[in-house]
């Protein structure tokens, strides 16, 4: 009975207690199942949240970035700060495709090492004229291209490696924003 609540590939007898007529009745409490979820996943959890400190660090140093790399071009300097945007996109595609070949697992890794590639480059730009800006744009793509597939690739293998219950009340927290918006 409880079988057309779930995922097909979540679907079996092997956990009983998990049916749609007791899906309120968890083997084991709410809240240390989750702690658990997330030291198991803690690599994965903190490096998100590090991207993004990364990622937005950006603005707190761009009227240095601005002197040193883009001499003086305001416009430029925040041209470049939105590449990863853009680039997000194809590399959540990219990625993707990567976590389905060959597994989420490899593509989590290969997109992170685009994100520790992008941010190292960054902190290596040259002052050059010429070579500073280009080397600044290609920092800015591996970032972004990273980012898009790291945040993709590990959102569906979080939620695809939450434990049932876990995953019931995380969509019941989300109903009321979606409706509300």
């Amino acid at each position: 009975m409880g079988s057309e609540l779930c995922c097909p590939s979540r679907c079996d007898d092997a956990q009983p207690g998990l049916s749609a007529s007791n899906s309120r009745h968890s083997p084991e409490p709410y809240w240390p199942m989750v702690w658990q979820f997330c030291v198991t996943h803690r690599s994965l959890i903190v490096s998100s949240g590090l991207d993004s400190l990364e990622w937005f660090s950006y603005s707190y140093v761009g009227p240095q970035i601005e002197k040193a790399v883009f001499h003086g071009n305001y416009t430029l300097t925040w041209a470049v700060w939105s590449l990863p945007w853009y680039t997000a996109i194809v590399g959540a595609s990219c990625f993707g495709y990567i976590a389905d070949q060959y597994g989420r697992k490899e593509s989590v890794y290969l997109s992170g090492a685009c994100l520790i590639t992008g941010t190292v480059a960054q902190a290596l730009t040259p002052t050059h004229r010429i070579a500073g800006p280009i080397w600044m744009v290609l920092a800015r793509v591996a970032l972004g291209f990273g980012y898009g597939g790291k945040y993709s690739v590990g959102c569906v293998y979080l939620s695809e490696s939450a434990p049932r219950p876990m995953m019931a009340m995380s969509r019941q927290s989300r109903t009321p924003s979606v409706s509300a918006s």
